[in-house]
């Protein structure tokens, strides 16, 4: 199954971290160039404690988008890639720009990109995958997840995710292609439910960081 392609990187030091952006800044052709006030925004607006380094394309080969960097720690991630003049990105042009953006920038990190194709083990631990599959083979597919039954299998799986760090490896558009290919999810629902994830996701960091605080 083709898949988007996750690019993270944990550096040894902080110090380490810090050169990289600098080279990666450094390196930037004509097709690339950093938005420092998108950037800036996104930072404030953050769920999650980290920095935000925003990548925007102008070129002519690929579609316009902005590549969105998160560093957190000593640790450094493209967490999505959004066009700016198109409502979607398909699979190969968000990958094709994601491994343009690094190749260009700092080759040397193209190791650390994952592979364009995957299966569910690739993401998930077996318990996880048997909760998915429950929800997904139980479910009223006319409601998606809003009947209370349905709602709680789908709760299930999430904080199955959350607890083993699964989310890591299965972002959000991930998730939305495996129910689809995987589970025979409507385009819609997969839609639903990928954004469903996402929330609940950030619903449980908010409520950890507020409770720890």
């Amino acid at each position: 199954m083709k898949v988007l392609r996750n690019f993270k990187h944990f550096f040894s030091s902080i110090t380490h971290l810090q050169s990289a952006i600098n080279t990666i800044d450094s390196n930037l052709t004509s097709n690339w160039a950093k938005d420092q006030n998108w950037s800036n925004e996104s930072s404030k607006g953050a769920l999650q404690d980290g920095i935000y380094h925003i990548y925007v394309y102008k070129g002519n080969d690929l579609p316009k988008a902005g590549l969105c960097f998160m560093q957190r720690e000593k640790s450094l991630e493209v967490v999505n890639i959004v066009p700016t003049e198109k409502s979607e990105l398909s699979v190969d042009e968000y990958n094709e720009l994601l491994t343009d953006f690094i190749s260009t920038a700092f080759s040397k990190l193209m190791k650390f990109i994952s592979p364009d194709a995957a299966n569910l083990r690739t993401y998930l631990s077996q318990t996880s995958e048997k909760l998915l599959a429950n929800f997904s083979y139980l479910a009223n597919r006319r409601t998606v997840h809003h009947h209370p039954c349905d709602k709680e299998n789908w709760y299930r799986f999430i904080l199955s995710v959350y607890r083993r760090r699964e989310y890591k490896k299965l972002h959000e558009d991930n998730l939305r292609i495996l129910l689809q290919e995987t589970y025979g999810w409507s385009e819609e629902a997969a839609d639903e439910l990928a954004s469903s994830y996402r929330e609940s996701l950030n619903l449980i960091r908010f409520i950890k960081k507020w409770r720890i605080a």
